[in-house]
């Protein structure tokens, strides 16, 4: 079942809140798993507009500003919320990006951001940035936190995607990732089709938006050469360049379609399942439910990662408790959670 290994985590950002401004539905569930893994809880809005009531209607520790969005982009939104003036001038604002030449950077800076961190993601380089504006803490290496089985469900050999760097991307958590991979299937399944209409006829700001999301999340689930391919397609059409983008588009075509076939092979309903399940034991709940109690006192991100395998333990047996108790762990609320988890045991 479990075992006691050491377990480090370096980054802690205790109790903090950060808006996210993004538009591309797909990253929103790895910046949430990554800084829900970390301490901090977000907020979600969809472009610059909507950012610009949130930051006036809440309190954020920081701001992850996407660039390209519809209605108001991210530089725009970020001179706006600086022109609000008063707390709003020192409030950090990150750029995240998959534009990442340094005339992209110096725009970010220029507008008004504090830094700026590229896409596809890397979860190391966004916790060392929130760093430098966030109070964080490194939590202590201990040699006996018992550490809960790893149950998560495990995937084929899926050619032109690294899942490894994609698993790596997103924390380690293999269920969400298989989320990731199966919105990437359903949303692009058909892009390579749709934007070569796009430029038959002309339309090269929708075909350069669309390789741009390509670009951004098959960099995040690890597909490296689509994100090289959808890249060069993405300057070509924002050049407007017919003919260079008739010449890279077939290649382009081509390292999409074997990526989407690739997801078409992961198992349809077994997949985000775990790989074992069993009767509901009171033996082996008392025993794990105790040292899960002595994961949310002494190490919250364990406790984050292993409260799939005290649900499946738990079975049906407390079904309403568990989902009570995953509510406070989502906000961060130990005290709740083990007030919970004590009366459950009685």
């Amino acid at each position: 079942m479990g075992e006691s290994v050491s377990k480090k985590y370096k980054w802690w950002f205790e109790s903090k809140k950060a808006l996210l401004v993004e538009d591309n539905e797909l990253a929103h569930d790895l910046v949430r798993v990554i800084l829900k893994r970390v301490g901090i809880s977000i907020d979600i809005c969809v472009n610059g507009v909507d950012a610009l009531d949130a930051v006036q209607l809440n309190a954020y520790d920081v701001v992850l500003m996407d660039i390209q969005m519809p209605i108001m982009d991210g530089l725009e939104a970020t001179r706006e919320i600086r022109n609000l003036g008063g707390k709003m001038s020192d409030l950090p604002i990150i750029a995240m990006s998959a534009n990442v030449h340094p005339e992209d950077i110096e725009m970010a800076h220029e507008a008004g951001m504090n830094a700026h961190v590229g896409k596809p993601m890397n979860k190391e380089l966004l916790y060392e940035t929130l760093s430098q504006f966030l109070n964080s803490s490194l939590e202590e290496e201990l040699d006996t936190i018992p550490v809960v089985a790893d149950i998560s469900p495990t995937l084929p050999m899926l050619a032109g995607i690294d899942t490894d760097d994609g698993i790596q991307r997103i924390a380690g958590n293999m269920n969400a990732y298989i989320g990731m991979l199966r919105n990437f299937y359903a949303k692009y399944v058909d892009s390579g089709k749709e934007i070569e209409t796009f430029l038959q006829h002309g339309q090269f700001e929708q075909a350069a938006v669309l390789a741009h999301n390509i670009k951004g999340n098959g960099g995040n689930i690890g597909a490296k050469s689509l994100h090289l391919s959808a890249s060069e397609l993405e300057l070509a059409c924002k050049e407007q360049s017919l003919d260079t983008a008739f010449e890279v588009l077939p290649a382009f075509q081509k390292t999409l379609a074997i990526v989407i076939s690739s997801l078409n092979t992961l198992p349809k309903d077994e997949v985000t399942k775990p790989q074992w399940m069993q009767p509901f034991d009171p033996v082996t709940w008392s025993l794990k439910s105790k040292e899960y109690i002595q994961l949310l006192d002494m190490d919250f991100a364990a406790a984050m990662d292993g409260l799939e395998e005290l649900k499946f333990i738990a079975g049906d047996k407390f079904t309403k408790e568990m989902s009570m108790l995953e509510k406070y762990i989502e906000k961060f609320d130990v005290d709740t959670a083990r007030r919970i988890l004590l009366e459950m045991n009685k």
